[in-house]
């Protein structure tokens, strides 16, 4: 359980931050637990290239827009 709870996705917060040009809030919450989520469950790999495609899905689905567009 602890190893669960512990278990750091490849992308982090701050990467969110700065993909999506946002503050710390809801919305980083939101897609890390999304990636998380997505890892643990087996419907994407623990890796980063997947997990920068959900996090720009999951981002895309909640109104944001990456500030850089070659993401």
């Amino acid at each position: 359980k602890d190893a669960m709870r512990n278990f750091q996705p490849p992308v982090d917060g701050s990467e969110i931050i700065k993909a999506f040009g946002i503050k710390p809030g809801k919305e980083v919450g939101i897609i890390k637990n999304s990636i998380r989520e997505a890892i643990i469950e087996g419907i994407i790999p623990n890796e980063y290239e997947a997990a920068i495609k959900l996090m720009l899905e999951k981002g895309k689905e909640i109104g944001l827009k990456p500030v850089d567009p070659s993401i």
